[in-house]
């Protein structure tokens, strides 16, 4: 249709006609005004004047048509909610109690990206009020910070700052040692200890919860929906309500159960969150020693049973039996940081243990005290004494490292097994009273 009125207008002016009525009655486009500009031969058959009235009903019509776009855009405009000072962008993925925006400062020249979190359900107002109350609180450097807020208004909402990097669980973190994602963790540590010395617990730890800065390696805590206020006086969850994510969930918290909240539960989020770090994925409840999920089965280096030093202490079902805070976790987590820096090893004989001089071999037991003492002198070593100890060598270039176990802590070395020294008592059985180390 578009086309025919062009082809109209254009045989109509190269037929010589002078008069513009007939013109404008074709109800062309600006678009179609100008490509019969283009099209039609000027000349003098078409008047010399011609030309430039047809320009000129071009550039009447494109003046009409940006003010008709301007008007429904205003009207657009009006017709949207207003949430303050806050001009929305594009939608996001929707939360469980606020859909969400990306939006900017209409007051401001700047470019920077804000969140709008805006409530859904107004029977979750209490609930909202929470968030925002648990989130204003809170100022450190790896919690999303919040910028704005109303509650009053007809839509309450709540404005954070947009981080860049986007969602954890969407990241890839392959690329990254395990050093260094430890070191991303106990950022992570540091975050929700601070929450929990504010009165604050989270109740919905996950990577989808979690986000990263521009540089990809910072992260943030966000979305405390269904924080709990530790200063409040009701409980804003039903008992038929499930509280955070079901793979991530403490036990005391399944079935919308809540009278157990408390530091403990975020800690066994924790340890979910480390291990999704570490593998990219995740398990119900305490499987991480699982022969399916146990990453130290096909570990090639040791780094990764430093890890499970913090893992074994925070995927604990009994909640007495875990570790009782966060504090606790980041300091085992610093342990193991320092470890893996310092190239240190596995006390425990089930795991390789590379040669600290050529490596390229692995140490190997060639003596133990609970032999006896006499395979200690081929080492030059005087027997003389009660002590307890063995002796490593490197199956590739010999280097030799001795241990005096009783000197060390107890249970310091994993593999230790009772071995049998007979002690004969009057009228009694044989008792075991020496412990032997086996590799």
């Amino acid at each position: 249709m578009a086309s025919e009125r062009v082809d109209r207008a254009i045989a109509y002016l190269n037929g010589g006609r002078r008069e513009l009525g007939p013109l404008k009655e074709m109800g062309l486009s600006a678009d179609e005004y100008n490509e019969v500009l283009a099209a039609v031969s000027w000349g003098y058959a078409t008047s010399p004047h011609m030309k430039d009235a047809v320009q000129n009903l071009y550039e009447q019509r494109r003046a009409e048509e940006a003010a008709g776009r301007g008007a429904g855009e205003r009207r657009r405009e009006e017709r949207a909610p207003r949430y303050g000072k806050w001009q929305i962008e594009r939608e996001l993925s929707p939360g469980g109690q606020a859909n969400t925006f990306l939006v900017k400062d209409r007051t401001s020249t700047g470019a920077q990206s804000y969140v709008l979190k805006v409530l859904k359900n107004p029977k979750r107002l209490e609930r909202f009020v929470d968030e925002v109350r648990g989130a204003t609180r809170l100022d450190h450097p790896n919690i999303v910070r919040v910028v704005d807020s109303d509650l009053t208004t007809e839509r309450p909402y709540l404005v954070t700052e947009y981080c860049e990097g986007g969602a954890l669980d969407q990241a890839n973190l392959t690329t990254l040692s395990v050093l260094e994602r430890l070191r991303m963790f106990a950022a992570i540590c540091s975050a929700v200890a601070y929450v929990h010395d504010k009165g604050v617990i989270h109740r919905d730890l996950k990577p989808a919860n979690i986000f990263l800065r521009g540089d990809g390696r910072t992260p943030v805590i966000g979305d405390f929906g269904l924080c709990f206020l530790t200063d409040g006086d009701e409980r804003r969850t039903h008992p038929e309500e499930a509280v955070g994510a079901r793979w991530y969930m403490a036990p005391e918290l399944e079935d919308g159960r809540s009278d157990y909240v408390g530091p403990w539960s975020d800690l066994y989020s924790l340890g979910k969150v480390l291990y999704w770090m570490m593998a990219g994925r995740v398990f119900n409840r305490e499987k991480h020693r699982d022969d399916e999920f146990d990453l130290t089965r096909s570990a090639e280096a040791t780094d990764i049973f430093f890890v499970y030093d913090a893992l074994d202490g925070a995927l604990v079902a009994d909640r007495q039996r875990r570790l009782q805070s966060v504090q606790q976790l980041a300091r085992i987590v610093g342990v193991a940081m320092a470890r893996i820096e310092k190239g240190a090893h596995v006390l425990d004989f089930s795991v390789r243990q590379v040669c600290n001089f050529c490596g390229l071999g692995a140490y190997k037991q060639v003596a133990n005290t609970a032999h006896g003492h006499a395979n200690v002198k081929n080492f030059g070593l005087d027997p003389a004494g009660i002590w307890e100890g063995f002796i490593l060598a490197c199956e590739h270039c010999g280097h030799v490292q001795m241990f005096r176990t009783d000197l060390g802590r107890q249970g310091a070395w994993k593999g230790f097994r009772p071995r049998e020294r007979l002690l004969t008592r009057r009228g009694g059985p044989s008792i075991s009273c020496h412990t032997m180390l086996t590799w």
